[in-house]
This record gives structure tokens, C-alpha cells and sequence, in this order.
């Protein structure tokens, strides 16, 4: 049964999927009457209708937007526990909705990330927010920064897909050289998802310290997974014809956009999920 919520949060429900993928693009929930005095509303929202198991429930998407908007610190650890699912739009959205919500989400972002009960993904998710806390607020850049360089340093602890997300976090807040060393340690003892991020070779070639690759292009899915070669195989020859047919690119790359339209690149988004699904 659903709650009683306000009007103002109650239209929440009619608004269906986000047709606005981009943040500056998002509602200006303020002109649907939206204000502090239904914060607890939009948390409960949240918390009741995951629309990670019900793909028709757009509502909590516009709850956490508009919890952003409202810059509700109280929400917090709603929206963690929210990001902590297999929700492809808490995992792409919450970030920006916490750097939003601003430098209050630190705290509760560094004892997130280090917490290995958590999913990798959502914990890599957490360093994202981060990265844009870091940017948004200049003088909380060092905090972000020592708590994600922190977590990395513990590499041998943490699970290969987190490093190898964090490492990418680390590129992308500008701190990759800073941690190269450990980097470089954390690769040559196995620590690290090549598949997600490629070797290290790739990672200098990203970071400005290697101008191209020294060895020849790995393929890191069939090193893994040998097994999955003649599907692989397979899989190539269609898009070998896809894009004859369609005068298109046949392969994304790792560095470029992802296809989906969240705005990241290609191996920090569906990367991972394609490489499960040939699984």
C-alpha cells in the first residue's frame, strides 16, 4: 500500500521515466512546490518504492533529484543505501545528487568507501561523488583525494574490480602520477582487473606517460576467459557486417563515450556489463 504523501511529492508518480538524461537538463522540482518541508517525504520515497525491481516506478529517480536540488544533507544515507543497488540510474545519478548536496557528503562518502561489505561498484560510485566534490569545492580537493588515494593504497585488501575503478578515479581527479608507483606495484602483484582498465602499459598511455604501447594490443576478456573465443569470434564477424551495413563504427572503445548516454566513458560504464553478459 502506498503512502499518504503530500501532493506535491504524490506527482511524483505521474511523471514516469526521466526523459532528461543530462544533468542541467534535469526538472526544476522546485515548480512542482517542492521544498525542505518534504525532505522526510522524499527519503521515504526512496526507501519504499526501488525501482531497481520495479522498472515502472520512476518516482525515486525524481526524488533524488530533487533531494539534490534541495541540497538535504539529512538525506545522505538514504541515497548511499539507495546507490548500494544493482539500479543502473542510482549507480549513474546518485554521485552528481551527493556533490550536489555538497561537501556535508564526505564524511559519510569516506566511511562508505571503506566499508568491503559494500558492493565494489557502489563503493567505486562513492569515489566518483568524490571526484566531483573535489572539483565543485577546491578546498576540500586534498580530503577527496587522500580518501580515495587511502582506499587504493589498501589494494591488497580490496577486491581487483574496486582497484581497478579507483585507479580510474584517480586518473580522472588528476591524481594519477601522484599514485603511480602504488599503481604499478598493485598490477605487477595481480591486484588489478585488466579487463575493466586495461594493463599498465594502458594506464601510462591514459596518464600522459607513455606515448603508445610498447607490447602489442591485448585482448584482457580472452586472456581471462579463453574459453570464450569462438563466440567472441562470432560476435566480431556480426559487427564486422553491422557496420558495413550501417557505414558505422564497428567497436566502441574503452576511452570513448558510452554508448548509453551517461556520459562517462566506456570502461567506467557498460564495459563491465557487456563483458557479463558475454559471460
Amino acid at each position: 500500500m502506498k503512502t499518504n504523501y503530500a501532493a506535491e511529492v504524490d506527482q511524483l508518480f505521474q511523471l514516469g521515466e526521466p526523459k532528461e538524461t543530462l544533468v542541467e537538463d534535469w526538472l526544476d522540482y522546485s515548480l512542482m512546490g517542492i521544498n525542505k518541508q518534504h525532505v522526510s517525504q522524499l527519503m521515504k520515497l526512496i526507501e519504499e518504492n526501488d525501482s531497481s525491481t520495479n522498472p515502472e516506478m520512476w518516482a525515486p529517480v525524481h526524488a533524488w533529484r530533487a533531494l539534490g536540488q534541495l541540497k538535504a544533507e539529512e538525506s545522505i544515507l538514504t541515497l548511499l543505501n539507495a546507490m548500494d543497488t544493482d539500479n543502473d540510474w542510482a549507480m549513474t545519478e546518485i554521485p552528481f545528487v551527493l556533490s550536489f548536496i555538497g561537501e556535508g557528503s564526505i564524511p559519510a562518502l569516506k566511511e562508505f568507501i571503506s566499508d568491503s561489505s559494500k558492493d565494489p561498484f557502489a563503493r567505486s560510485n562513492a569515489a566518483e561523488a568524490l571526484e566531483k566534490i573535489a572539483k565543485l569545492f577546491p578546498h576540500r580537493y586534498e580530503e577527496c583525494v587522500s580518501i580515495i588515494g587511502d582506499q587504493f593504497n589498501q589494494y591488497q585488501e580490496n577486491s581487483l574490480e574496486l582497484n581497478s575503478l579507483l585507479i580510474w578515479s584517480l586518473q580522472n581527479i588528476g591524481v594519477g602520477q601522484r599514485y603511480i608507483e602504488t599503481i604499478e606495484k598493485a598490477f605487477e602483484e595481480g591486484r588489478v582487473d585488466e579487463s575493466v582498465i586495461g594493463d599498465f602499459e594502458d594506464v601510462q598511455i591514459e596518464l600522459g606517460l607513455l606515448e603508445e604501447r610498447i607490447t602489442p594490443k591485448r585482448n584482457y576478456i580472452l586472456e581471462k576467459h579463453p574459453e570464450l573465443s569462438p563466440f567472441v569470434e562470432r560476435l566480431n564477424r556480426r559487427l564486422d557486417l553491422d557496420a558495413n551495413e550501417n557505414n558505422s563504427p564497428k567497436k566502441i572503445g574503452r576511452n570513448d563515450p558510452c554508448p548509453c548516454g551517461s556520459r562517462k566513458k566506456y570502461k567506467k560504464c557498460c564495459l563491465i556489463k557487456d563483458r557479463e553478459n558475454i559471460m
